[in-house]
């Protein structure tokens, strides 16, 4: 009896709409701003939106310091079924990003004057200079909301409440927008309004985020804890990728502005902050889709799952060409209406431009989209260096070499046409890497994310089945059994071990709450321990704490989870992802 991929797949759907969404609300403020500039503002105000645009990354990267480490740290905990150490990791974490979110709230504020002078220097324009510095000073009061929504947001779906993550950002899409145009249609603030309106907004999601704390069955919980550097070096190392994709799209906008400015001026730079406003869509479905894979296989290789880690990564690759194509082809048809909803209608130069731009940043995302997946599952398995140097250059050094170079030589059509080159130098990249390091060509899964090839159980020393109705279970424990024997384990202990997954899995198949339930169990011998590993997601059932809680006369109920329970070493259950998982040592 073989394994299949359903239940991963699943997993996967599920996360990922979870943290793209949640990416996708958090960017769609950015974008809200930008459609109301556009429409509202003026030209100007546009500009000035487009030269401010990275610096917000630059902030969004201090955060990023802490929230994805977290995140990937707490599943890699969750597969460990160490909720100890989870809860320590995550108050550590909360304390630090609470000191140095006051801190640079308090930096933006003050250097707001400096940093706008040096950002609309070449602009020429002092009206410009005014509203990059009123929106940073206005910006300064979100960053502690903002830093701690997206984090936690996250972290909702790591402890089972995917509701209040998405609950919370979707109070900050609905309460943006109508401050926003509050700002612009009645109270006429102006720049810094629009930043007020971003910060009031992340305010009030961030309080319905706090509300997932009340509830009793919550994993994480918050204690003040000693500060232990070498678990927030781990988590800083984790959390690198993320950091250096926004800080390279931070340092490559800068450069395309400085350019753009030159090039063609402010009708450039004001057609590019449209476009990029648009594709802030398209970083939330990628970025979303690193976080997910890089969570999902995460777990997994905290409990050596060699076959999950390659299914996820295989998944995660199909799913994002596939929305991706079907998402570029969308704006790559569409690109002039995109580009008016983010530009006042006056403005046809502009219009014209951003719609040129839409459509080539269109293919230099498709032709990049699949280092998104592999990225998310080197940083899953710990080869963060790798990932960071794939993210580094797609992110930075190919669109800028690209697009400076043919711009210097070629004008504005060579700065468009760098944007494919871009794209076609990240495609190669993401096999020519795994093929230098691991020297011979990756042409599989295993080999593109250098999954080494002993890690984890050997296929003579593992036993893997996967389960979605009674029958299956029973086959699946007779299955085990005859695997066990084949190990020459006691023939009492294989009994067990198979009367033990026919009654744990077989409640959880029993008490269905409606939807399809899937269960995946994994028998592996090693030569010091025999252990048994279930994972579904169906109604939550912890044979530990009904093993604590029921002693009934009748002793026969339960009698397989009562003697595994006396024959184990250790038993870790923990509820993480949407998934309950299962894990016992004998």
């Amino acid at each position: 009896m073989k394994s299949d991929d359903r239940l991963i797949n699943k997993a996967f759907v599920g996360i990922w709409a979870v943290n793209g969404i949640s990416m996708l609300f958090s960017i769609a403020c950015v974008m809200i701003d930008a459609i109301l500039t556009g429409q509202f503002l003026g030209k100007d105000a546009v500009t000035a939106s487009g030269l401010v645009q990275p610096v917000i990354l630059l902030l969004n990267i201090v955060g990023g310091l802490l929230g994805p480490g977290l995140g990937i740290m707490c599943t890699r905990y969750m597969g460990m079924a160490r909720k100890d150490l989870v809860n320590n990791i995550f108050s550590m974490i909360m304390e630090i990003q609470l000191f140095v979110s006051i801190l640079f709230m308090a930096l933006l504020y003050v250097l707001a004057p400096t940093i706008a002078g040096a950002l609309a220097s070449g602009a020429q324009n002092p009206e410009i200079v005014a509203m990059v510095k009123d929106y940073l000073r206005g910006f300064s009061l979100a960053i502690l909301p903002m830093w701690f929504s997206i984090s936690l947001s996250g972290l909702m779906m790591v402890d089972n409440d995917r509701a209040r993550g998405m609950a919370g950002m979707v109070v900050v899409l609905i309460t943006d927008f109508l401050f926003d145009y509050l700002n612009v249609a009645v109270f006429h603030g102006g720049m810094m309004g629009m930043a007020f309106a971003t910060a009031l907004s992340y305010f009030l999601g961030f309080v319905v985020i706090l509300t997932h704390f009340t509830k009793k069955d919550r994993v994480l919980r918050f204690s003040f804890t000693r500060l232990d550097l070498k678990e927030v070096t781990q988590v800083l190392r984790c959390s690198v990728t993320s950091s250096i994709t926004m800080g390279s799209m931070a340092v490559r906008g800068i450069c395309f502005n400085v350019f753009l400015l030159a090039c063609s001026g402010t009708v450039a730079v004001a057609a590019i902050t449209g476009a990029n406003s648009l594709f802030s869509i398209v970083n939330a479905v990628l970025l979303g889709t690193a976080t997910t894979t890089s969570a999902l296989v995460s777990m997994l290789f905290g409990e050596e799952d060699r076959n999950g880690i390659v299914k996820a990564a295989r998944f995660s690759i199909r799913f994002v060409l596939i929305f991706m194509g079907v998402l570029m082809a969308v704006m790559f048809v569409f690109a002039g209406v995109f580009a008016r909803g983010f530009l006042d209608h006056t403005a046809t130069k502009e219009i014209a431009q951003a719609a040129v731009f839409i459509r080539f940043m269109a293919l230099q995302n498709i032709l990049q989209a699949i280092t998104f997946s592999q990225c998310g599952a080197l940083q899953g398995t710990n080869r963060n260096m790798l990932s960071n140097i794939i993210t580094l250059l797609r992110e930075a050094a190919f669109p800028i070499f690209s697009c400076i170079i043919l711009g210097n030589i070629y004008g504005l059509g060579g700065f468009e046409l760098g944007l494919v080159l871009a794209g076609v130098l990240s495609l190669l990249s993401c096999f020519i890497i795994p093929t230098i390091v691991g020297r011979k060509p990756a042409l599989h899964i295993g080999e593109l994310i250098l999954l080494p090839d002993d890690f984890g159980a050997g296929a003579d020393d593992l036993f893997e089945a996967s389960m979605s109705s009674m029958e299956d279970v029973v086959k699946a424990s007779e299955d085990a059994m005859a695997f066990c024997l084949k190990k020459n384990i006691d023939k009492r202990t294989a009994q067990m071990t198979a009367l033990f997954i026919e009654e744990t899995v077989g409640n959880t198949m029993i008490h269905k709450t409606g939807k399809e339930v899937l269960a995946e169990l994994r028998v592996i011998h090693k030569a010091d321990a025999h252990l048994i590993r279930i994972r579904d997601n169906g109604k939550q059932f912890d044979p530990v704490e009904w093993y604590e809680k029921n002693n009934p006369e009748d002793l026969s109920a339960g009698l397989g989870i009562r003697i595994i329970m006396k024959l184990a070493r250790d038993v870790n259950f923990i509820p993480a992802l949407g998934l309950n998982n299962l894990m016992i040592t004998l």
